[in-house]
């Protein structure tokens, strides 16, 4: 009897998990991707001092700018 209960309850929670979490993961993200990602990013945006996120490494891939965003130069 218990058994039956607990398969009832995890396949009700399972269905909650659809219907709530199904439609909502596949949604856009309201955030611009060109937005600045933190209140330091905006600060140095607005003062022109931005550095780039990415550069291009010897291959020509993309990488980010580790060393630019912290200041090594």
């Amino acid at each position: 009897m218990a058994a039956r209960g607990l398969v009832v309850g995890l396949g009700a929670g399972l269905v909650g998990l659809l219907l709530i979490g199904g439609p909502t993961g596949c949604r856009k993200s309201p955030v611009p991707k060109d937005s600045p990602r933190s209140p330091y990013e905006r600060y140095d945006a607005l003062r022109g001092q931005s550095v780039p996120k990415t550069v291009q490494d010897s291959f020509g891939r993309e990488q980010p700018n580790l060393r630019g965003r912290l200041g090594g130069g």
